[in-house]
């Protein structure tokens, strides 16, 4: 009975933690993501996909309103879960690295509809 319960209290502060890092990527803008995930892939060393996903990063910042709308359909190609969640990073769990790439492909969907219509 003991080691039962050590085992549900582990569980449920992993569960704990999880959802505070989940809740901590919703609040982060687009930015925010995409520069937590360019660091993620520098210090992991995944350099192509860091490369091409830092370009369209600069593209978006700098580019036209054109440039901007391709580079987050770009981007939103590039970080979507089944393109990059099966990279190995070093500071996430699987689970946490899909949750910020699915957070940071729906906010580039949404920000690029948002461009469009504007």
């Amino acid at each position: 009975m003991f080691r039962s319960s050590q085992v549900w209290q582990t569980i449920l502060v992993r569960l704990m933690w999880a959802l505070c890092v989940i809740g901590a990527f919703v609040n982060m803008s687009l930015e925010e993501l995409l520069k937590q995930i360019i660091s993620e892939l520098k210090a992991s060393n995944q350099l192509r996909a860091y490369d091409e996903i830092e370009q369209q990063y600069n593209s978006y910042l700098c580019g036209t309103l054109v440039e901007k709308v391709s580079s987050l359909e770009a981007l939103a190609t590039w970080c979507h879960p089944k393109a990059l969640g099966d990279l190995k990073v070093s500071n996430y769990s699987n689970d946490e690295w899909f949750s910020l790439l699915s957070k940071l492909c729906c906010k580039c969907k949404k920000k690029r509809q948002q461009l469009q219509l504007a």
